[in-house]
């Protein structure tokens, strides 16, 4: 494995290559995703940590895109990218 890479997948046929194939695309011909070690990226969350939950708009509108992060002891343990719209209330009862 290459740092946090776990292995990349076809999008077709879900064909897997370990981290360390240096590969464009798969053997059928299709793009292939890359796949991370996640429970190596996050530092694990023990009970009785406090979460500091901080989320920033990026762009303000009909759609509102923000980014979030979790971060404990000042540490990001996770993180998040999301849209969120806006509806009048007499239409989302």
């Amino acid at each position: 494995m290459t740092g946090f890479l776990a292995g990349l997948e076809c999008t077709r046929c879900s064909d897997y290559y370990p981290g360390d194939t240096a590969r464009a695309v798969c053997d059928c011909g299709s793009t292939l995703l890359v796949r991370y070690d996640l429970a190596s990226v996050r530092k694990a969350v023990t009970p009785g940590d406090q979460l500091h939950i901080e989320v920033i708009p990026l762009r303000k509108g009909k759609i509102f895109k923000m980014k979030g992060e979790i971060k404990v002891d000042g540490n990001v343990v996770s993180s998040a990218e999301f849209l969120a719209g806006l509806a009048e209330k007499s239409k989302v009862q």
